[in-house]
């Protein structure tokens, strides 16, 4: 039997797959099927999309196209996460249905460790005997060690449609999941500072970091250099974060200070981890325990999820007894704000240089409001990197190879363009049929 310990993109997709070819597949998830989709159905980039959404439509009632007027009016945060929930819930029943359809039981229990003999515990203390053992247990929000940290009015990506839009929010960190609930919340009501270290997105072009400013400055976002954040203490006027270079009061704080692997199994069950606390594997997803595969997140960085479906194709298709290895894919990465902002690795293109994004559908109007794209190259090493501003980036690019595991290029996650993945499940059927 194999036994599968988290059911998020990279476990389910390694339990589908091997419970296709005829193996007997047991999928392992601390919540059970509600944990089907893993952080990113259930708490990340789904949900905050899904916000995202929200803050757009807004955006667009409050610049207005001529000849077009709308009224928002107030916006009701708990029906809209309400209604987030809703549609959450609809996308993981289909993905349950999807998963037991392929013949894997999905079990509630949170495992605690692999013994030598490849025996599967958990906390309720049951043994289960494995032949294979994936862990696919994910990532978690990085939390810095500073005083303060256990206030009620501190929260992360988790707990977001738990939260009220509070008059002022404090959110820390500079990378994509800060932007975006900056952007979120402020377009839908809150007073919003952005507390960034040392600057936004410190890999991007200058022209793209100013690109991004502007959206934030269209819906309210006050970004400063902040410097580290040193502590956070309630107040009776509210939350102060104290920072390198000053302090901030809010009602409430969102620290979006990164991820990191989720690998408390892997260290009980003695595997060896990277600094990071990543687990160790070759490019066959393989840890140096035979019979011990690792995929998605918890091997660390880019913590994208259809990196993490890729990795778990990668270590199923090796545990089915084909040789197959983790290659380095082409992974675009969005930002969403009123326009999208990604960047992707170019090869064998050698040009430097700036180009306007092509204008249509909603592009047109953004340049009736002086809101503009465009797509910034630069080489780096052996590649270009080419970054892109325009209202939706994911139908721009071009599309992968159908036969799996070669996937030259993996998908925007979410992206509005269901054409990449279907070709790549039959691409996948066609691999697995050979």
């Amino acid at each position: 039997m194999d036994v599968v310990i988290g059911a998020g993109p990279a476990g389910r997709t390694y339990a589908m797959i091997l419970a296709e070819a005829g193996r007997e597949v047991l999928l392992l998830d601390r919540n059970g099927e509600e944990g089907i989709g893993g952080k990113c159905l259930n708490e990340a980039c789904v949900v905050l999309g899904a916000l995202i959404e929200a803050a757009r439509l807004v955006v667009w009632a409050k610049l207005g196209i001529p000849g077009v007027e709308l009224d928002v009016g107030d916006t009701d945060f708990r029906r809209l996460t309400r209604s987030i929930r809703k549609v959450v819930e609809a996308i993981r029943q289909r993905l349950i249905k999807e998963t037991k359809r392929t013949g894997v039981e999905i079990r509630r229990a949170e495992a605690v460790k692999v013994d030598e003999s490849l025996n599967v515990h958990t906390k309720d203390g049951d043994v289960l005997e494995a032949d294979r053992v994936l862990i696919a247990t994910g990532s978690r929000p990085a939390i810095p060690e500073v005083e303060g940290m256990d206030s009620d009015a501190v929260f992360t990506f988790r707990e977001i449609l738990e939260m009220e839009v509070p008059s002022e929010l404090c959110v820390v960190g500079g990378g994509a999941t800060a932007l975006e609930s900056a952007f979120a919340f402020a377009a839908l009501g809150s007073e919003v500072v952005l507390a960034y270290r040392s600057r936004i997105l410190p890999n991007a072009p200058e022209e793209v970091r100013r690109e991004i400013l502007k959206d934030l400055e269209l819906v309210g976002v006050n970004a400063v250099c902040a410097g580290e954040l040193r502590a956070i203490r309630e107040t009776s006027s509210g939350v102060e974060c104290r920072f390198e270079r000053g302090a901030t009061v809010a009602d409430a704080v969102l620290l979006a200070t990164g991820l990191e692997p989720n690998s408390d199994v892997a260290a009980n069950s003695g595997l060896p981890l990277r600094k990071d606390g990543s687990v160790v594997v070759d490019d066959s997803m393989r840890t140096p325990r035979d019979g011990v595969y690792a995929a998605g997140d918890v091997t660390g960085p880019p913590y994208l999820t259809p990196v993490a479906r890729y990795e778990g194709t990668v270590a199923a298709l090796n545990a089915l007894g084909k040789d197959v290895r983790r290659e380095n894919p082409l992974a675009p990465r969005v930002i969403r704000l009123f326009r999208d902002f990604g960047r992707l690795e170019l090869r064998g293109i050698d040009w430097e240089g700036s180009l306007p994004a092509p204008v249509g559908g909603p592009a047109f109007w953004m340049l009736h409001h002086g809101i503009g794209g465009k797509m910034v190259c630069r080489k780096r090493g052996v590649t270009t990197e080419a970054f892109i501003v325009a209202p939706r980036i994911a139908p721009m690019l071009p599309y992968p190879c159908c036969v799996e595991p070669d996937w030259r290029l993996i998908e925007v996650h979410p992206t509005p363009d269901p054409m990449i993945g279907l070709l790549k499940q039959l691409g996948l059927r066609r691999t697995l049929g050979e």
